[in-house]
């Protein structure tokens, strides 16, 4: 069953990150601790590409590390970035304002499918 994206609010403050857009994914990757941008652009119903974009430019500004686990790079908040406990405050209140988020993050299925269970 396709998971509903959230959509960008606008409600005061939703473009605090640049577009309600960047402040959504930023939201979502908080709650997920760690994510790779295809299941972001799956839950945000952004492209791939912007979603790259995204935290290409955040991963420049030293807010996200790449992790590489497998053949995937994760996503994960730095945690020498010199302003993370405030900004993970904030982010905490904008995730309280946005049950829509929670309930998106937490349909998502975090360990895998037995093996030959049918789908």
């Amino acid at each position: 069953m396709p998971r509903k994206p959230v959509r960008s609010d606008s409600s005061p403050g939703s473009e605090l990150f640049g577009t309600a857009s960047a402040t959504t994914l930023l939201q979502i990757l908080y709650i997920l601790k760690s994510s790779y941008a295809k299941q972001l652009a799956d839950l945000t119903g952004m492209s791939v590409t912007s979603v790259r974009s995204q935290l290409l430019n955040w991963e420049a500004s030293g807010i996200i590390v790449f992790q590489t686990v497998g053949r995937q790079r994760m996503a994960t908040f730095n945690p020498r970035f010199f302003a993370k406990a405030e900004l993970a405050q904030l982010l905490e209140k904008y995730v309280l304002q946005n049950p829509s988020i929670l309930e998106v993050a937490a349909s998502l299925r975090r360990r895998p499918r037995k093996t030959g269970k049918s789908l």
